[in-house]
C-alpha cells in the first residue's frame, strides 16, 4: 500500500511541477481550422463506417461458404 501511494505523489508532484512550468502559447488558430477538423471526423467516421460494412460482407461471405463446404461433405 505504500509503494502505490509512493507513486500516486510522485505522479502528482510530477504534473505540479510540469503545470507550473508551462510558457503560454503564442500560436493562431485560423478561423478556417473548425471546419477543417470537422472534415476530418465525418471523413474518419465515413471511412470507420466503410470498412465496417467491409468487415462484415467478407465474414458472412466467409461464413456462407463454410457452410455450403460443410453441406456438400
Amino acid at each position: 500500500m505504500k509503494l502505490q501511494q509512493l507513486s500516486i505523489g510522485t505522479a502528482a508532484l510530477c504534473l505540479t511541477i510540469l503545470l507550473l512550468a508551462m510558457n503560454p502559447a503564442r500560436a493562431y488558430l485560423d478561423p478556417g481550422m473548425g471546419s477543417y477538423i470537422f472534415q476530418i471526423v465525418i471523413a474518419a467516421a465515413v471511412g470507420a463506417a466503410f470498412a465496417a460494412k467491409l468487415f462484415f460482407r467478407r465474414l458472412l461471405n466467409f461464413r456462407k461458404s463454410r457452410s455450403k463446404e460443410e453441406h456438400n461433405e
